[in-house]
């Protein structure tokens, strides 16, 4: 059965998370009202996924109310408005979705163990496509190949030509699929018992790589880096890996993320960070997306909040303020620049915390400023002072100058190939990477960096060659040392 559902709106006031003072302040030149909206005409039960067309504003969500619900997002400036268009039924709760790359055709699956194809801009009629022997959890469109793939907890993995009654073929996992991910070659899934399945989709029908995740817990999301080279995957951990395999980032329940190279010869690289906690109260991350056109991306957790990374950088470009419910998904539109959330009650703390009389369900619209979602360069940490040894420290060749923070984490760099000598006293220009003022290292002089984090450890700063000639003997003054370009690790 298909509704049309007809009624067109502006944004109310109240469509709003948090309060409004938190809100106000995470705006830049903008109001929170012409920022943040709540699209009309929600689920009546919570929502499982959302998703926008890759051709158009026509977002998408399925939910535990049975329904697939469409609605067109009108934009003009920062002026947002939504008219819901249509909605199909499921025999059960919907638990993903995705679009055809034409933007036409609406594919949903879910606890009624089938796929139905959604005609959605022709008008015609829903018809099952795919079938499974338990729920249907992920669902995806593989434009390169023409072929629908879905995963289902009867761990089966099957490819549809949605032309024809019967898998083209059927793939055997492990355990239950939880997860999955393509960004053609690549195909990552995630299955029960910490499996993480590599398929290269150019021969679809063999596992390229199997990894046991390093997880303690369920995964629960994954999302293939824009440029194919790895993925991001969540659980009540987080995990990034790259693909080929260069490094993970790995999350726990104390809601910390790591980056853990698989390279052996890399591990001194590892550095981690915190995502969706509050103090001593931890929450899941729920979703990632990345942003279709800068590549950082976004994670959403059961705290209510969603945030904007830079994975490059290793920096948080921007932390939104808590909403009173979990934030179960999320999605970035074709051009990034709407980002479409839920706000509804996840089941994470169970049916004994549900309480239908509070637990509305909301789908919010926020219209990301580019200072949020744009990647920045990896520079120095903000406000902090470091002693900086004097040239005498200095040795030749392969020794280092040392930028300590107080009291014990420290940076390296070598002096440049150049110096210049002006009224007396001699400069080098260092190629580290940490932005400072010039100092003069007759003694510990202070030298404050821009901004970002300097890892736990130590970073090394390049390492540049050859080391420029002894400073003159009878240079009245001591050298002056200028730093200058971003942060880098060891």
């Amino acid at each position: 059965m298909i509704r049309v559902l007809m009624e067109s709106s502006s944004w109310q006031e109240d469509g709003r998370c948090g309060n409004e003072q938190d809100l106000n302040e995470i705006v830049t030149g903008d109001t929170w009202l012409s920022s943040v909206r709540k699209v009309t005409q929600p689920p009546s039960d919570s929502v499982s996924s959302v998703t926008f067309s890759p051709k158009a504003n026509h977002l998408v969500a399925t939910s535990w109310d049975n329904q697939v619900r469409c609605w067109e997002i009108m934009r003009n400036g920062n002026v947002l408005g939504s008219s819901p268009k249509a909605s199909i039924s499921h025999d059960q709760p919907v638990l993903c979705s995705t679009w055809k790359d034409d933007g036409t055709t609406v594919f949903s699956g879910g606890c009624d163990k089938q796929v139905k194809m959604w005609p959605l801009l022709s008008g015609g009629q829903a018809m099952t496509v795919a079938m499974h022997d338990a729920p249907i959890k992920e669902v995806a469109w593989i434009p390169e190949m023409s072929l629908l793939v879905t995963g289902s907890w009867d761990k089966t993995l099957k490819y549809w030509d949605t032309r024809q009654p019967n898998p083209v073929h059927t793939q055997q996992l492990p355990d239950r699929c939880y997860a999955l991910t393509v960004r053609h070659p690549l195909m990552v899934v995630g299955t029960a018992d910490r499996n993480l399945i590599v398929f290269n989709l150019q021969s679809p029908q063999t596992e390229f790589k199997r990894i046991m995740s390093p997880l303690k817990y369920q995964t629960r999301c994954v999302a293939a880096f824009p440029d194919q080279q790895g993925f991001l995957v969540v659980g009540l951990d987080f995990l990034v890996l790259l693909f080929p395999p260069v490094y993970l980032i790995v999350g726990s329940i104390e809601g910390r993320v790591g980056v853990h190279h698989l390279d052996d010869s890399q591990q001194s690289k590892n550095f981690t960070f915190k995502c969706h906690r509050d103090g001593t109260e931890i929450y899941s991350v729920n979703s990632l997306n990345f942003h279709p056109v800068h590549h950082t991306f976004a994670t959403a957790g059961s705290d209510g909040a969603y945030n904007f990374w830079d994975k490059d950088s290793k920096q948080r470009l921007k932390a939104m303020s808590r909403c009173s419910q979990p934030i179960p998904c999320s999605t970035f539109n074709n051009d990034g620049s709407i980002f479409a959330y839920s706000v509804c009650y996840d089941w994470s703390k169970g049916a004994e915390n549900h309480n239908p009389a509070t637990a509305k369900t909301y789908i919010y619209l926020h219209l990301p400023q580019e200072s949020e979602v744009k990647g920045k360069p990896r520079v120095g940490t903000s406000g902090r002072n470091f002693n900086f040894y004097p040239a005498c420290r200095l040795m030749p060749n392969d020794s280092v100058l040392v930028l300590r923070q107080k009291p014990s984490r420290s940076a390296f760099a070598r002096r440049s190939p150049t110096a210049t000598t002006t009224g007396g006293s001699t400069s080098f220009d260092f190629e580290v990477r940490a932005r400072a003022t010039t100092v003069d290292s007759s003694g510990e002089s202070e030298i404050g960096v821009d901004r970002g984090d300097l890892p736990q450890n130590h970073a090394k700063l390049a390492v540049l060659s050859p080391v420029p000639p002894p400073l003159p003997s009878s240079s009245p003054a001591r050298p002056c040392w200028k730093i200058s370009s971003s942060l880098g690790t060891s």
